[in-house]
């Protein structure tokens, strides 16, 4: 959750980008909730793709989100 973030560095964006490329090599899925479109543009003129990570409004959508990616399991 980056909803407190008011802006994003080269730092930050490069660790969000870097950090959804390495869960995605591990196997599992991303969600980063919380972007306002001020930092998504900002990302996008860095040229930092978000390759396999997914996007949501906010904390409840992210998880929601979550709950349609990941299989239920049964005990």
């Amino acid at each position: 959750d980056i909803s407190g973030l008011d802006m994003v560095d080269t730092y930050v964006a490069r660790i969000l980008a870097e950090t959804g490329r390495m869960a995605k090599l591990m196997g599992t899925s991303t969600v980063l909730v919380g972007m306002r479109p001020e930092v998504a543009a900002t990302l996008v003129r860095m040229g930092y793709g978000m390759e396999g990570v997914r996007t949501a409004l906010d904390l409840d959508a992210g998880l929601a989100l979550l709950g349609h990616v990941i299989p239920k399991r049964t005990i």
